[in-house]
């Protein structure tokens, strides 16, 4: 079943991965490079599925979190997040701000599959 996921991130090769790791698999892919353009996509179409990047140029990827979970229309879509960055104090901090998981980056394909998987089993 064809799903659409909103990928945001501000690295150029990390969207270009993701979005074609996604497309192989049948899901239908919308991308932003910062959080303005990301709550724009979210206000004119609700994706299936959000994954963000932590570092953003514009706000962080926990403040976009906290800031999607604030709108009740998109309160419920699962959030994957992406990060460098991936003690514990990071994975608690991205549950903290309303994210459903946490994938550490540089990422292995087949665990993103696995994340995407499921975060969308209905």
């Amino acid at each position: 079943m064809l799903k659409k996921i909103l990928i945001i991130d501000d690295n150029e090769m990390t969207l270009t991965l993701v979005t074609r790791i996604l497309e192989l698999d049948s899901h239908q892919v919308v991308t932003a490079r910062d959080a303005t353009e990301a709550l724009t996509h979210l206000k004119e179409n609700l994706p299936d599925l959000v994954i963000m990047d932590v570092m953003m140029p514009d706000m962080n990827g926990y403040d976009l979190c906290r800031q999607i979970r604030l709108e009740p229309r998109l309160a419920s879509i699962p959030i994957l997040i992406m990060t460098a960055e991936g003690s514990d104090f990071d994975k608690q901090k991205a549950l903290d701000s309303g994210a459903n998981d946490l994938l550490t980056k540089p990422f292995n394909i087949d665990a993103l599959r696995q994340r995407i998987k499921d975060l969308m089993i209905v």
